[in-house]
């Protein structure tokens, strides 16, 4: 009975001794170091739902990144990088969602059509150090077509500066400064080959969560960013020109949500469906859009007005825009409706106001009346 006894006991010292061998293996293996230009490190290996990448672009000069392959975060341990400041980075040191130059991740959502976004929910969390000449920064891609597989993308690169260090700015000039997110933006632009587009906050942060559907929509009415485009890439990281080694991004988050296909419905109880199209009523009377829209909207409800308080309604080159049928006493206001076969539907309709709509690209007719 010792016999046993003690063997049974070696046994599961032995079972102990190589679990925690495997913890100890897992907690090292979920820490690597990348220092090749082109490294990168997927997060995690099975899922690849992210990539980190070392990115030394614009120089030969050395860098190293410190990442844990679990949760994404990265530290740059080493950066020896000397570049002019009037010129580009050395490197973006980054961690992406979607296709990077032809290196995708799963499950992004990405490519996906401009207007066809409903938000683009993002959080950022890094560290930064007090010297060198570098900036904290999102980049985000965007495509003309929806078969983009790699190289140079040929629509637009929207940056967004959160922080920065030495004398250092965006390419091209200053255009404008807008009060986006909660925040307040000088706005930089030129072309590149693509549509260049920064965003430089007045006041720097380490964090940053917010909707980046608000910075696109900015760019869609400056002309500067196509709503037939596809985004297909949404990055976070750290421009260097010079240094910075000890900067590290702590925490990163990326998720691209479409907006609902089909029709909108004013419903004839006053609700609206789906209840995340972008148009609010407090009484249930006056329906206001609150964003451009991507399809068409049918009314089953009588006595309304319906404003379209400047913004857009567009279909794909066919269909009607807004559908009346045996509707009463509906006021249609202040919209652009286009690229539909009819824009306004009034069939067996009567009380019907259109008033001040721009009516583009409509195959038959702006407005269309059967028997109203």
């Amino acid at each position: 009975m010792k016999v046993r006894s003690l063997k049974c006991s070696l046994v599961c010292l032995t079972l102990l001794i190589s679990v925690a061998l495997l913890m100890i293996h897992t907690v090292l293996a979920a820490t690597v170091t990348i220092s090749g230009k082109y490294d990168i490190v997927w997060v995690t290996p099975i899922t690849r739902t992210y990539c980190v990448q070392n990115d030394v672009w614009g120089a030969d000069t050395p860098q190293t990144l410190q990442v844990n392959v679990q949760t994404g975060a990265f530290t740059i341990t080493v950066a020896g990088h000397t570049q002019s400041t009037s010129g580009s980075p050395a490197s973006f040191p980054s961690i992406f969602k979607g296709n990077h130059w032809g290196t995708t991740t799963s499950g992004s959502g990405m490519p996906i059509q401009v207007r066809k976004i409903a938000n683009v929910s993002t959080s950022w969390n890094f560290s930064t150090v007090s010297s060198g000449a570098w900036n904290c920064v999102y980049d985000i891609w965007f495509h003309k077509t929806g078969d983009y597989a790699g190289g140079s993308p040929n629509g637009a690169e929207l940056m967004i500066w959160l922080n920065k260090m030495g004398a250092i700015q965006p390419a091209g000039s200053k255009v404008a400064t807008v009060s986006v997110a909660g925040a307040t933006w000088d706005v930089w632009y030129t072309t590149m080959g693509w549509n260049y587009i920064a965003y430089v906050g007045t006041s720097f942060v380490t964090s940053a969560s917010f909707d980046i559907k608000t910075f696109i929509n900015d760019c869609v009415s400056r002309g500067y960013i196509g709503s037939s485009w596809y985004l297909i890439g949404v990055e976070a990281g750290f421009e260097l020109w010079q240094n910075g080694a000890g900067l590290a991004s702590n925490s990163f988050s990326a998720t691209v949500e479409a907006s609902p296909s089909g029709p909108i419905y004013i419903n004839s109880d006053g609700s609206i469906s789906p209840v995340t199209a972008p148009i609010f009523s407090a009484d249930n009377i006056t329906y206001m859009l609150a964003d451009d829209i991507y399809d068409s909207i049918i009314v089953e409800r009588d006595n309304i007005v319906l404003d379209g308080a400047g913004y857009t309604l567009q279909g794909a080159g066919s269909g009607t825009g807004i559908d009346l049928t045996e509707r009463s006493n509906v006021t249609i206001k202040n919209m652009e409706i286009k690229q539909f076969d009819f824009g306004i539907y009034l069939n067996h309709s009567s009380s019907i106001s259109i008033i001040e709509n721009v009516f583009t690209s409509i195959t038959f007719e702006g407005i269309r009346l059967y028997e109203s």
